[in-house]
């Protein structure tokens, strides 16, 4: 589970998600946890820890899978906690998916260095980014190489992984409620991280 990477430092950017065939939980369902984008911190990336990190398994009680069938799309706040299920079925699951921005937004992605004091670098993308940067789920964890940096937050600054105890107030507070619809989670533990490895 994961909220998208910051690509726009912008609340409406929209994550479509296109199954090409009819999707269940069976065959591997998009689950969300709805209103989840209100926890999110502007400053996503895939270099640094998700401030769900430490509550894998408590978020997974409040997730919503969301079946369709073959010709629609499901549209979502990227922001929101959400990933696919299991596939547990010998078919394959194809899936497009994608971002819509708004209108004249820059692209803008967070990196943050490994060590523990680092800041969070702001870079500015250029307008063909999302085409034709090479490392899209190829170290993709290596810093920006085709941008630059237009600003930093600092370490004091960066939003830190919550707590059991935190998650649960949030979620009292926006109303989203434990659904435990999902069974346990079936062999090693799920690694919530900010994009796909």
């Amino acid at each position: 589970m994961h909220p998208d990477q910051s690509s726009a430092l912008s609340p409406s950017v929209r994550g479509p998600w296109k199954p090409a065939r009819h999707i269940r939980r069976e065959n591997g369902a998009l689950a969300v946890v709805p209103r989840t984008h209100h926890l999110s911190s502007p400053y996503r990336g895939i270099s640094f820890e998700p401030r769900c990190s430490k509550v894998q398994d408590l978020v997974r009680r409040f997730l919503e899978p969301v079946e369709g069938p073959l010709g629609q799309a499901v549209l979502f706040d990227a922001r929101m906690l959400h990933g696919s299920l299991e596939n547990r079925t010998e078919e394959d699951r194809a899936v497009v998916v994608s971002g819509i921005f708004p209108q004249g937004s820059e692209i803008v992605t967070c990196f943050r260095e490994p060590e523990a004091k680092a800041p969070i670098e702001l870079f500015r993308q250029p307008p063909e980014f999302l085409l034709r940067f090479p490392n899209f789920l190829h170290d993709c964890h290596a810093r920006p190489t085709m941008s630059e940096v237009v600003g930093t937050v600092p370490a004091g600054q960066v939003p830190q992984p919550m707590t059991e105890g935190e998650f649960l107030a949030a979620c009292r507070l926006l109303g989203i409620e434990a659904r435990d619809e999902m069974p346990p989670a079936p062999g090693p533990r799920c690694h919530m991280i900010g994009e796909p490895r």
